[in-house]
């Protein structure tokens, strides 16, 4: 038993690993300044560069919002765009994630 309780316990390190490397790899892309994954509940899974705290549950009710307003087809990606910077926002069946990037 303890055994399987220990592979549990890598699969999901695993997994927030490569959710890590995918953030931080977006954050390096020119012109992006933050990047955040959310589980569905809102939980912050991972972050990288400049994600304000107070951002974060906008996100998550942005993400909940706009796939509500769609058919059953996928979720869409919601655009949020300021003077300064724009959030995309992409719901998928277990994480949400979005980019803060430079305005264009």
């Amino acid at each position: 038993k303890r055994d399987r309780k220990k592979a549990v316990v890598s699969t999901q390190s695993t997994g927030e690993e490569e959710l890590q490397e995918q953030v931080t790899t977006l954050v390096s892309e020119p012109g992006v300044v933050g990047a955040v994954c959310l589980n569905r509940q809102g939980l912050v899974l991972c972050k990288e560069g400049n994600v304000a705290d107070s951002l974060v549950y906008s996100i998550s009710l942005l993400a909940k919002h706009a796939s509500s307003l769609g058919d059953t087809g996928p979720v869409p990606v919601t655009c949020v765009e300021f003077n300064s910077h724009k959030i995309l926002v992409k719901q998928t069946e277990k994480v949400v994630f979005a980019v803060i990037s430079e305005a264009a």
